[in-house]
């Protein structure tokens, strides 16, 4: 069975900041929230502020929920013909599976004549 990874929390990062404070290395971080060292070392690196080289909790959750919302940002159709074959046809209220099935059709015969073209 994998290994399950669970974020740190707002919880932990509260700690991990008091901790810091306190003077304890990221071994001992690690222990007291049960985490692996790896992962408080990753936190304080991609989550702390590099401006003021300091690690606090509020900062960091702002940043850890900025990158979440930048990750879940996939650029969809990016081909301009596909992108406005779909918006099109969508006005026209086909469904996305309709779309699609006519999409292979319409998009193969698109680049046999472009290809037809190019060679002559």
């Amino acid at each position: 069975m994998p290994k399950q990874y669970n974020q740190i929390t707002a919880d932990e990062r509260d700690k991990i900041a008091v901790y810091l404070a306190g003077g304890f290395n990221y071994s001992d971080i690690a222990r007291m929230l049960g985490r692996n060292r790896s992962s408080i070392m990753r936190e304080i690196n991609r989550n702390g502020s590099k401006q003021y080289q300091v690690y606090t909790s509020m900062y960091a959750d702002k940043r850890s929920i900025e990158r979440k919302s930048i990750a879940n940002r996939h650029p969809r159709l990016k081909d301009p013909f596909i992108r406005d074959y779909v918006h099109t046809k969508l006005k026209e209220q086909w469904t996305p599976e309709l779309i699609a099935g006519r999409l292979k059709q319409d998009y193969l015969q698109f680049f046999a004549k472009l290809i037809q073209l190019l060679i002559k």
